[in-house]
């Protein structure tokens, strides 16, 4: 049996013309064919195949020459290393991803497309479990470590720095997330963008993981 949930997030003659979603939906159209021509996005849905199952993207767009529209299935491929065996203070580093629109109290990214422009809050979500038997200064009422994050635009170029305090989390998460309005302008640049994940004080050079993620610029 079949269990496929499927979520409209933008329709264009409802929600209006987007300039950023039509953007990422032309860049993405000139990956699968270079000789195709985008004129317009008419809608984009989010489909699961299954609850485990990642979330994918359909962007519905009308092409030159063609009397149908075109549908593009997308789903993101997150980039990312560890330096094993990623242990801070008594905490191991499960797992990392980085969306948009963070929904705080379920702890999950509500952005399926996980668009990052101008005006965006892009958000970088660890997950830690308690190492047994190892020691630690953090508070027992605590689910991780301090953490320091390096956010870093294309071309390694370093654009600003924060620092985590220990949350405390029934998964065992962890959340940075980057005001990109509040940055200068001339620091945002399109691309790929990374973020270096250390220790609070950690030793020079030190990290422990690293995550990719890409921007656009409206």
């Amino acid at each position: 049996m079949f269990n496929v949930t499927f979520v409209n997030y933008y329709k264009a003659d409802i929600d209006g013309y987007s300039l950023p979603f039509s953007m990422m939906a032309e860049s993405l159209l000139s990956l699968h064919n270079k000789e195709a021509e985008f004129l317009a996005l008419d809608r984009i849905d989010a489909v699961k195949v299954h609850a485990s199952a990642p979330h994918q993207v359909i962007f519905t767009m009308q092409i030159r020459d063609l009397d149908v529209p075109i549908q593009l299935l997308v789903q993101r491929r997150l980039v990312s290393s560890i330096v094993s065996p990623a242990i801070v203070d008594g905490f191991k580093l499960e797992s990392i991803t980085a969306g948009t629109d963070i929904d705080h109290k379920e702890e999950i990214f509500r952005g399926f497309v996980a668009y990052a422009d101008l005006t965006s809050s892009p958000t970088v979500r660890l997950r830690w479990s308690r190492v047994p038997g190892m020691s630690t200064t953090v508070n027992e009422t605590k689910t991780s470590p301090n953490i320091r994050f390096l956010w870093r635009a294309p071309k390694q170029r370093h654009i600003a720095t924060q620092k985590l305090r220990p949350y405390d989390s029934i998964y065992g998460t962890q959340f940075a997330a980057l005001q990109l309005n509040t940055l200068n302008a001339t620091n945002l640049e399109p691309g790929m963008w990374s973020v270096v994940v250390q220790p609070a004080y950690p030793e020079p050079n030190m990290k422990i993981k690293s995550l990719w993620t890409s921007a656009f610029k409206s």
